[in-house]
This record gives C-alpha cells, sequence and structure tokens, in this order.
C-alpha cells in the first residue's frame, strides 16, 4: 500500500525536472526582487506593521536569465492559466432593434 504524502497540498508537486525549476535561475529572481527593494527601502513609510503586496512580472529567455518587465503594487490575486479558453466571438451582426 503506498505511504501518503507527507505534506498533503490542493496544488500539485511541482516538476522537479523541468528546465524553469533550477537553483540558479531561482536565486537570479530573488536577487531581482531584493535589488527592486532595497532601492526603494528608504521612500517604505513605516505601516505599524502593515504590509503591501507587492507583483513581479519576470520573463525568462532561452539561456534561463529572468528579466525584470514591471513590479505592480496591489496586483490581482487571481491564478492565470498558461493557455486560457478562448472566448466566443460576439455577433458579428447584432440585431439594432431587439423587439
Amino acid at each position: 500500500m503506498p505511504k501518503p504524502s507527507p505534506n498533503p497540498s490542493p496544488n500539485p508537486t511541482p516538476n522537479q525536472d523541468h528546465p524553469l525549476n533550477t537553483p540558479l535561475l531561482w536565486l537570479r529572481i530573488r536577487a531581482i526582487i531584493n535589488l527592486t527593494l532595497l532601492s526603494i527601502a528608504a521612500d517604505i513609510p513605516d505601516n505599524g506593521g502593515c504590509f503591501e503586496l507587492l507583483g513581479y512580472d519576470v520573463i525568462v529567455d532561452e539561456a534561463l536569465k529572468p528579466w525584470l518587465l514591471e513590479v505592480n503594487t496591489s496586483p490581482t490575486r487571481v491564478r492565470v492559466r498558461a493557455n486560457p479558453k478562448p472566448k466566443p466571438d460576439p455577433d458579428p451582426n447584432p440585431d439594432p432593434d431587439p423587439n
């Protein structure tokens, strides 16, 4: 009988063999995040224990080098699918008089 996973999670286990799952890539992404935070550290007000959520958009090139695209304040917290379902095309000839 198989043993249950020691850390059950609703999320699937990450693919350890995926080309984007390399320690060097994630080290570089963490460095990008740290450097951007350090660049604004003096301007961050002390909000008494409150925090602000930031969203980092990073693209990875063929050489597995990450590039910072933008940093968003208060980003949407919705999971984005890599291949979203296409929306149906609107009716090209809508009836101007619905009655």
